[in-house]
């Protein structure tokens, strides 16, 4: 139905195991969720966006936040706040259904979506970046040929027959997550590129 994986059971454990671990919560301020066949830029992350007040303050950690409007994607990042957040109100506010209504657990096989749809109805904030932060489209043969070539620009024509082109000096300077591939072999290429001619 939703051609997407019904991860949210095994999630769940992994969200509830370290919600209740007050211990390693306090040693962390953001917690990030990556998909398998997603290229992740971790330092982009700390140096551009946490290194900004907007995005990383002591009220923005301690409180109820996180990236996305909504949050489904390769990537999900979440603050101390949140994740205790969840740990305290889930199993009465996304886990039980009232009345006849599906719990958003039941409703929500998706992580993506169950994380989502839980931290809204527990009021989260959203304090994504506007625009350019992630990557997630299909990338044709093409555009990997071009990276392996060391192209700056890389760009291919979409099935409607509009260009699409990314530009690694960008994607270096403001992407911390690509999803664009589905192989191992894809996401090598792509951080390989990325990372040419930097010193």
């Amino acid at each position: 139905r939703w051609s997407s994986a019904l991860n949210t059971k095994h999630f769940h454990k992994m969200w509830k195991f370290m919600a209740n671990d007050e211990e390693y919560i306090s040693k962390f301020s953001w917690f990030v969720k990556i998909d398998m066949d997603t290229v992740f830029m971790p330092q982009t992350l700390k140096n551009k966006y946490l290194s900004s007040p907007r995005h990383n303050s002591p009220d923005l950690r301690e409180s109820n936040t996180a990236w996305g409007s909504p949050i489904p994607g390769p990537v999900e990042l979440f603050s101390r706040g949140a994740l205790r957040s969840f740990g305290l109100r889930h199993e009465k506010e996304c886990d039980t259904g009232l009345g006849e209504s599906m719990s958003i657990y039941d409703e929500w096989q998706q992580e993506d979506m169950y994380i989502y749809k839980c931290l809204e109805k527990l009021g989260y904030r959203n304090i994504e970046p506007s625009q350019g932060w992630r990557l997630d489209f299909e990338t044709p043969e093409s555009a990997y040929r071009q990276m392996q070539t060391g192209e700056e620009h890389i760009c291919w024509k979409e099935r409607g027959g509009e260009d699409t082109c990314i530009v690694r000096s960008e994607v270096r300077d403001r992407v911390i997550a690509l999803h664009m591939h589905k192989q191992l072999e894809q996401m090598r290429i792509v951080k390989d590129w990325i990372g040419r001619d930097v010193a």
